[in-house]
Parts: structure tokens; sequence; C-alpha cells
């Protein structure tokens, strides 16, 4: 599963949860900067299905008491949220029914801004991408097409909201190329790659002219969400689906001990299905999820499942 679908999509650039390969490119571009574009509000869906109260272990002597293995049915008491819970914790339209008290800290954290963690970008390495981008909105300014200089890592998207399909299909070809409908083909000369390829060699030519380019980096918006907060909304969206059509879907606090720790949490959060279903009961499950959506212009978030589903309820495309 992607949780990513879009109605287009869209490859690598300001991806909602990135990695830090975005960042891979040679710093350059002309260093003109472009005028502030408001960016429109993160969508969310306005409810949320709760999820059941996890059944907490008979109490027993702690002295007495056996360690709890990974795979086991046992499962440690977790202070759940309950009565007023700090708002910073729920931006997004998080439901905090059932949740762990340190899975939602959890969420908060930008783990890309924070040098104490792995997955930590320098400042050097924000700024070579957002030259990238700033190079990018030029390029598609030119071809008259909207393109939002994104910070992946604070969940911005490039691609403006509310595109209709024909306006989605032009960003898409502006950006990548017209042969772009059938895949991106880096083989292909830069000019024949849109402005993806257009960037790549302005920024190749900055760098071969020794020329010293500067750029923006964007901070946290301390009222919007998280890409972690962004992420759960988007995960909540598909439970209430899934669940709706008769499937269980697990969160992470209904995996068995083990398999997540808090409050540090997965690199990627990612639910899963019961380990309990059989082969038929499985195939079931992935196609409520997923659907059988075709790829590139051709997809509809009405033939994607609940991924689809979740996807056009929390805005994740450019059909709402």
């Amino acid at each position: 599963m992607n949780p990513q679908r879009l109605a287009v999509p869209i490859m690598g650039v300001a991806a909602v949860i990135g990695t830090a390969a975005v960042l891979a490119f040679a710093a350059g571009a002309s260093g003109v900067e472009l005028p502030g574009v408001p960016r429109p509000p993160v969508a969310a869906p306005t409810t949320a299905q709760p999820v059941a109260d996890p059944v907490e272990p008979d109490a027993v002597d702690a002295e007495a008491a056996d360690p709890v293995e990974p795979g086991s049915d046992a499962a440690p008491a977790e202070e759940l949220a309950s009565g007023p819970v700090d708002p910073s914790l729920l931006r997004g339209g998080i439901d905090p029914t059932g949740v762990p008290l340190a899975h939602l800290e959890w969420l908060t954290v930008i783990p890309e801004l924070d040098p104490a963690d792995p997955a930590f970008i320098p400042f050097e390495q924000r700024e070579e991408h957002m030259i990238r981008e700033q190079a990018l909105a030029r390029c598609m300014a030119g071809r008259g097409i909207t393109y939002y200089p994104a910070a992946w890592w604070l969940n911005q998207d490039s691609q403006p909201r509310g595109l209709g399909f024909d306006e989605s299909i032009a960003f898409t070809a502006a950006l990548y190329g017209e042969a772009s409908a059938t895949g991106y083909d880096w083989s292909l000369p830069w000019t024949e790659r849109g402005c993806v390829g257009e960037t790549e060699h302005e920024l190749e030519e900055a760098a071969a002219a020794g020329t010293v380019l500067t750029a923006d980096v964007p901070e946290p918006d301390p009222l919007a969400p998280t890409p972690r907060q962004a992420q759960f909304v988007f995960q909540q969206a598909i439970e209430r689906c899934m669940e709706e059509a008769g499937f269980e879907y697990l969160m992470p606090w209904d995996l068995a001990p083990g398999a997540r720790t808090y409050p540090d949490g997965p690199a990627q959060y990612r639910p899963e299905r019961p380990s309990t279903l059989d082969a038929e009961q499985r195939a079931a499950w992935d196609a409520q999820l997923d659907g059988d959506a075709l790829p590139g212009a051709a997809y509809r978030w009405q033939d994607a499942g609940c991924s689809g589903s979740a996807t056009h309820a929390t805005g994740r495309d450019d059909m709402h």
C-alpha cells in the first residue's frame, strides 16, 4: 500500500512523507526570489472512527511476572489519552480515542529537524533542496503553471490543491514532460523531461560556473500538523473505512508487544492487517484496502479501495 497515492501520482518532489534522497541534487539555481504564495490549509476528515478500547491485562505480581516477549498475547498497560488533551497533540483532526498518550506525543516530532535524530537533515542540505524547488517553481511559472516551493519534511505540497483532472494532467506534463504519461524516463535528454530536466540542467550549469546560490529555508508552522500527524489522520481515515466495510485494521498499539516502541516509535508509521487471516481473507482485506485502480493518469480514487477513499477524504488528491 502506498499511503501517498494521488489522483495523478507525482514522483518524489516534496512528498508528504519524504526521504533524504530528494536532497541529493547539487546546489544551483539563479537565486531569483519568488513572490510568496499562500498555502491552502491541510485538509482532514471532520470525524474519525474511534478505535476499540484495549483489553487491560490482569494484574499480576510484578516480581513473579515473566518478561513479555515479542509476539506474546500479553500487552503492557499504556496511558491512554483521556480528558482534556493538549491541542498541539491533535492537529490535523486526530481522534485521540483509545490512542496511547505517548504515541500522540511521538507524532509531534519532526525527526529531520532534531540534530540528535538519525533522520536529521543539516541546514545545508535543506537549503539545497529549496534551491531546486525555487528553480522548479520558476520553470513552471514560465509554462503558466503554479508550483509551490515545498519542504517535504514540513508536510508541504508542491502541487496546488483543488485542481481539476485536466489541470492535474497539465501540471504533471509540465513538471515531467509530455512523455511522463507512460512513466518518467531519466535517459531522455533534459529538453524532453519537463521542468525536472530543465532544472537539472540549470543547476549543473550553475555548479560548473561556480555560482554561489542561496534560498530561504522555511521553519515549521507551530499551528500546522507535523508530517507524522497528517499521516496519522490519513491512517485513521483508512481505519474508519475498513471498519465500516467489516475489516479490522490494526493500528500500532493493537499489535503484539515488541512490534512498536514508544515514545520513540517506528521510523515509518505502518498499520497492519491481522495475522490470523487465511489466504482468502487476506486477499479480501487487500482488495478492500487498495482496490483495483489503474495507474498513472487513469487513476481514480473511487477505484482505490479504502486507501483511495482516505486519500480523497484528507485532501491528498486533486479531485475534491
